[in-house]
Parts: structure tokens; sequence; C-alpha cells
């Protein structure tokens, strides 16, 4: 269930990021809309989960990200003003750090987290975050023990 609702979230996430780079407009909305609904089914995948399942939440953050990412390279897509954009800074950061909370042994999150200050030009402290030690495994990182490294899918 969980990796059916990540599933739709990407698809819908990668329509917006793609319809962004190839039109650079979204006056009619349709760009929204699919952020709406990526944001939507990763929403659905973190309620499922119980906070419980990195991915979910990095996935969500990361969607945070990506609306802050594509406003910053094309100055000419109006689809979120600066207060939503704010809050989507501030939302990506909570859920980066409620994964490092539910598994710090990742690489993921403090990636993320790291790119969410570079995008301010934090760079010190984007740096500092993004490099954080790995920790020693424990047994609630499941889904890192499968696979040990996990990059974003940006």
């Amino acid at each position: 269930m969980i990796a059916g609702l990540r599933t739709l979230g990407r698809f819908y996430k990668d329509k917006f990021k793609l319809a962004c780079q190839g039109h650079g407009g979204g006056g009619d909305g349709i760009h929204r809309t699919d952020f709406e609904r990526a944001q939507y089914y990763y929403s659905r995948a973190v309620e499922k989960s119980n906070r419980a399942d990195i991915s979910a939440l990095n996935d969500l953050g990361l969607l945070f990200y990506t609306a802050i990412e594509i406003k910053e390279s094309n100055t000419e897509i109006h689809l979120f003003n600066e207060g939503e954009l704010q809050l989507f800074r501030q939302d990506a950061r909570k859920l980066f750090n409620e994964s490092l909370g539910v598994c710090a042994d990742q690489q993921r999150a403090p990636y993320n987290l790291g790119l969410t200050f570079f995008s301010e030009k934090e760079y010190k402290k984007g740096y500092v975050i993004s490099r954080v030690p790995r920790r020693r495994r424990t047994g609630r990182c499941r889904q890192i023990e499968r696979c040990p490294v996990i990059y974003n899918t940006i």
C-alpha cells in the first residue's frame, strides 16, 4: 500500500517537474495540480506508515524542495508565492529531521537537508549537515539494511 502511494506520488512529482521544465508557464494551473496530487499521495504514504517510513518522509520533503528548486532555476514560473516557498522549505526541513529521528543511519535525509540550506546560500551549514557521519546501525533501520546507499531521484 505504502509503496503504491509513493509510486503515484513520484509519478505526479516527475510530471510536475517535467511540465515546468518544458513549458515554463503554469498559468492554467495544470502544473500546480500535479504538485498537489503528488503531495496528496506522499502525505497518505506518510500517514499510512504512522510516520515511520523514512522513504515516504524523504519523498514528501523532496517534493517540497523540488518546488523551491524549480522556482530558483526558472524565474518565469509563478506557481507559488514567496510565503508558500518559505513554508515548503520549513516543511522539508521538518520532514528530513523527522526521517533522521526514525533512522539516523541514512544518507538521503542529511543530503536533502543540506540542499535546503544551500538553496538559501547557507553553504557552510548545508555542507556540515550533509556530511553528518554515519552512525552505528540499529534495529530500527531495516530499510537501510537491505540497501545501504539511498540516493535522490532528482
